[in-house]
């Protein structure tokens, strides 16, 4: 095998124990091929910021519907419905897994449910949840940074959202480790893990069918209420729909804010001159704030399927070909 060979072909099936060392094996392998086949994680590797940009930008046939079960034979597929009936039934309706134009439909009522008074009424809950907890650790010589203070902070404030009591916070991380690692995995997942997402799943069916029910029977200001009460015309979401937003919010919404607060203290603690910049520097707070989101990198890659056979850059991309958009 060539240097070159090798280098594209890098296992990438381990990242928890690669960490940071995945960015040198991704810069070496953007210098040899840019646009790379990967057995390991079974797809293409587009790795040149113009070529991201480019494929988020809708100029190449890839599509968000990954859970195409077509490809299963049918034994296969029998076996997975049997097994994971809600987690197959669920996917479909979760706006990530979606292209226009229905994206764009579940994104405008999401959009008018997510409005700006439900993002400001939140503000003053979300300033006391900080200043509580920080308040609590308050002179202590060590922090489990991770549990006492990002899920804690982010967990209440996404649990008051949706207007659910702060008792669901242990069940909150219980559904992200099922949701990460069962569906946000560069290769495929074992059985055991896709178990976890199947109960996750079943345990927030319950929850949020309920909570729905409360919220067109008696609606409130929270976001919850405001999905339900989402209109375009006559357009609404439907019960499926809104169990994938509210999956989906509920879990990604705390557990990205939760992992880029966590990363960002990780980076400043290393970086003494980026926290001492940042305490002088108060005036900059905003866009300080928005470069330690960049430099952590919370989100390394997006995966898309090939709607159609296409040429990128003479590489010969297959309908149904796996590929990754490496942020």
């Amino acid at each position: 095998m060539s240097s070159i060979a090798a280098t594209v072909n890098a296992d990438l099936s381990h990242l928890a124990q690669l960490g940071n060392g995945l960015l040198s094996q991704l810069n070496e392998i953007r210098e040899a091929d840019p646009i790379a086949w990967n057995d390991s994680v079974r797809g293409w590797l587009v790795t040149r910021h113009q070529d991201v940009t480019d494929g988020f930008q809708g100029k190449y046939p890839l599509s968000c519907i990954r859970m195409e079960t077509r490809s299963f034979g049918p034994e296969q597929l029998e076996a997975m419905q049997k097994r994971f009936p809600l987690t197959l039934a669920s996917l479909p309706y979760w706006i990530v897994n979606a292209d226009p134009p229905r994206h764009t439909r579940l994104r405008l009522l999401m959009t008018r449910a997510f409005s700006k008074k439900v993002v400001e009424d939140l503000r003053p809950f979300a300033q006391a949840t900080i200043a509580k907890v920080l308040d609590g650790i308050q002179g202590r010589d060590e922090v489990e940074f991770v549990e006492e203070v990002a899920r804690q902070i982010t967990g209440r404030v996404i649990l008051h959202k949706f207007g659910l009591e702060e008792r669901y916070l242990d069940k909150l991380r219980d559904w992200s480790f099922a949701f990460n690692a069962g569906l946000g995995g560069t290769v495929e997942p074992g059985p055991e893990a896709m178990d976890r997402v199947e109960q996750a799943i079943a345990e927030m069916q319950v929850i949020f069918h309920e909570e729905i029910a409360k919220r067109r029977a008696q609606p409130t200001e929270d976001f919850l209420s405001q999905l339900v009460l989402a209109r375009d015309g006559t357009d609404k979401l439907s019960e499926e729909e809104l169990l994938g937003i509210c999956y989906l919010v509920i879990v990604a919404g705390h557990d990205t804010t939760l992992n880029t607060m966590s990363m960002g203290v990780a980076a400043l603690c290393e970086d003494p001159a980026a926290r001492d910049y940042l305490v002088a520097h108060p005036d900059t707070i905003l866009n300080s704030v928005m470069e330690v989101m960049r430099f952590v990198a919370m989100s390394t890659a997006f995966n898309r399927i090939a709607a159609a056979d296409f040429d990128w850059h003479g590489k010969q991309i297959r309908k149904g070909d796996q590929v990754w958009l490496m942020v």
